[in-house]
């Protein structure tokens, strides 16, 4: 790994605060909390960032909030994915059809990362947001994007402790390694309530030119609705995971039904 500066990487921790909280303002204490930082660390950071406009304050409440400076440095981030530009058309004319809520997601570390979402206007849907994070381990496209991956680099890609998130999360490295072999032979790859109650996933891989899984596109939706929906999902995930590869270069498509 290249030299990394702490400096950096604690203002780093503090800006990922805003992103796995549910809440859109928090207090310093919760950011020191969250960071395991001395206060001192954090309020000295944060009143740099303030000057950059990467943290904004409510004068009223005292309470900081992502600044809007960032709003350009995500958009400009957007724009340069070539994988977004090319997916996101593939994904609205899905969710026209389907009715439910489809994502793109990349691997990072032991997380997916949301990179693109086509939201259902369904009033029951999944909660998400682009640039959140989940474990790969207990989902859809965390799976699939393992599945890609020689079984021996997988462990490089779950935390210390699987947690188990629901009764139906699988969570130990033996039961992965199965389901992954599983996704292999059937070419997509499944969420049964693993990450959260009542919601389920299936998730397909997107190849790039060199054939190997670098994103997975997925539909989420309430279990009752996934059930009914499951032939129709499964032929539009197919369908457009082939046409976003095929765009990337990637001859080779194999369909699984």
């Amino acid at each position: 790994m290249s030299e990394r500066i702490q400096s950096v990487d604690r203002v780093v921790s503090i800006l990922k605060t805003f992103l796995t909280s549910e809440d859109a303002e928090l207090k310093l204490v919760q950011i020191v909390e969250q960071t395991g930082l001395h206060k001192s660390t954090v309020h000295g950071l944060i009143q740099t960032m303030r000057y950059h406009g990467l943290i904004d304050q409510d004068e009223t409440t005292q309470k900081y909030r992502l600044g809007t400076a960032l709003i350009g440095f995500g958009e400009k981030a957007k724009s340069s994915l070539a994988i977004v530009q090319i997916s996101r058309p593939v994904m609205r004319e899905i969710c026209d059809q389907v009715e439910e809520t489809v994502h793109l997601a990349m691997l990072r570390d032991t997380s997916v990362i949301y990179i693109e979402k086509i939201e259902s206007k369904q009033s029951i849907r999944m909660t998400s947001a682009i640039g959140l994070s989940n474990p790969a381990y207990c989902t859809g496209v965390g799976k699939v994007l393992l599945s890609g991956l020689p079984n021996q680099e997988v462990p490089r890609h779950l935390p210390k402790v699987m947690e188990q998130h629901t009764a139906w999360t699988i969570h130990t490295v033996p039961e992965l390694l199965t389901e992954l072999e599983e996704i292999r032979r059937n070419g997509f790859g499944e969420d049964r309530q693993e990450l959260e109650e009542g919601l389920d996933c299936i998730a397909f891989p997107i190849f790039n030119h060199e054939g190997k899984v670098a994103f997975a596109m997925s539909i989420s939706g309430p279990s009752f609705r996934m059930k009914s929906k499951r032939e129709l999902v499964t032929k539009l995930l197919i369908e457009g995971s082939e046409e976003i590869s095929r765009k990337l270069g990637y001859q080779a498509v194999r369909r699984k039904k």
